[in-house]
């Protein structure tokens, strides 16, 4: 069978890390610029799903929430 891939047909070390971020809803433009930038929304979490690098460039490490043994936030 070989090995399994992620959903972008590349192998599991090749995707890059989803972090969750934190945007309250009252934040509008801050909601526009996640949707810009391709950030998808993740309503079980009630976090915004983006790759690590994008979310560090963009200067969120603040917002990013720490993953629990249930949200699984780094996993895809």
């Amino acid at each position: 069978m070989g090995r399994q891939r992620g959903f972008t047909g590349e192998p599991p070390s090749a995707i890059p890390d989803l972090v969750g971020l934190r945007v309250d809803f009252e934040e509008m433009g801050l909601r526009q610029k996640m949707k810009a930038v391709g950030a998808k929304w993740d309503p079980g979490r009630r976090l915004w799903l983006l790759r690590r690098d994008r979310a560090i460039g963009l200067g969120l490490q603040a917002r990013i929430a720490t993953p629990t043994a249930e949200q699984m936030v780094y996993a895809i």
